[in-house]
């Protein structure tokens, strides 16, 4: 889907990768002067194994950059993952969305998405919406600035009510038109 991504970067891998990196420089290291008195079979099994773990540290620094898509947010709406009574299929269309603030509690950032009618957006889900709002509760660890990701926010729901709006109103009208010359 294209789109803004929102990620969520696992803290656990990351430590782990630059302890894994930092022994496998260390080790590399340490054994370079014994390569010098190790001959025969010792020396390719030491050589494939270093390998082995050259190549396992890099693919563990691959995993800790990319992390788990939380949210994403496209010209017609976005997908909220984060939150814990959210259903990560449902797409929240710009149309239903009347305002997104920003509001800081303490050392939390949550963005307040106010909808127009929630009760019949969300049937399912009662706890998902509060007051009329979703309250979208962002980690400390996510891959974005919270102002940032409210200024994405508000430029793609700008988007969709100067363009996507008047493509569907252009649509639309040229339909009653076109009924129009069909009844004369």
């Amino acid at each position: 889907m294209y789109g803004y991504e929102v990620t969520i970067t696992n803290r656990l891998l990351i430590v782990l990768s630059t302890l894994l990196t930092i022994f496998t420089i260390g080790l590399i290291l340490f054994l370079y002067p014994l390569f010098q008195f190790i001959h025969g079979w010792y020396q390719l099994i030491l050589n494939i194994g270093l390998f082995v773990l050259f190549i396992l540290m890099f693919v563990v620094l691959k995993r800790s950059k990319h992390g788990e898509v939380v949210m994403i947010i496209n010209e017609k709406g976005f997908f909220d993952r984060i939150s814990n009574d959210a259903e990560p299929d449902k797409m929240v269309v710009w149309k239903n969305v009347k305002d997104i603030i920003l509001q800081k509690q303490g050392e939390e950032s949550i963005i307040i998405v106010q909808l127009i009618d929630p009760r019949r957006l969300f049937k399912t889900k009662s706890t998902y919406i509060k007051d009329g709002c979703i309250h979208i509760k962002l980690p400390k660890h996510i891959g974005v600035q919270p102002k940032e990701l409210l200024r994405v926010m508000h430029n793609y729901k700008a988007y969709y009510e100067l363009y996507i709006e008047d493509e569907k109103k252009k649509k639309a009208e040229k339909k009653k038109k076109h009924k129009q010359k069909t009844k004369q």
